[in-house]
């Protein structure tokens, strides 16, 4: 039948909503740990299993190794991920399907890390009576 998809009688329903993985810590300051969090919804029963959580560099690249969680209460959270040296990347959660659902990937979800903010250091030094501090 052209044009038309026919259901297989094992077919595994799609969940509803997609996974919904959002940044739990967003961080400015090279230095602070990042993680992600996945809830997935459904109008039929509750998907059960793991969520795998993939960190990338804005430029496609994996940074570390991808983290597998599993769902409790239909939410997963990513081990944290740390050092992360500034610049732009992006979170991808990648829910892996039960007896019910099958596998969904969420959207790519971007966040940056800031250099840290410059320091100063002063010196006071005593020329004379009169004290002065320079920076």
């Amino acid at each position: 039948m052209k044009g038309r998809l026919a259901a297989s009688p094992d077919a595994r329903p799609p969940v509803v909503i997609p996974p919904s993985a959002t940044i739990a810590t967003t961080p400015t300051v090279t230095g602070q740990s990042v993680t992600d969090t996945a809830t997935m919804t459904s109008t039929g029963a509750m998907p059960t299993g793991t969520v795998t959580f993939t960190l990338y560099t804005s430029s496609g690249t994996q940074v570390g190794t991808a983290d597998t969680e599993t769902l409790s209460s239909g939410t997963a959270t990513s081990t944290s991920f740390s050092n992360l040296s500034p610049g732009n990347y992006y979170f991808v959660a990648v829910y892996n399907g039960d007896s019910s659902y099958g596998i969904l990937t969420g959207q790519p979800e971007p966040f940056s890390i800031a250099p840290p903010p410059p320091t100063i250091a002063t010196i006071p030094s005593v020329s004379g009576t009169t004290a002065s501090d320079s920076a």
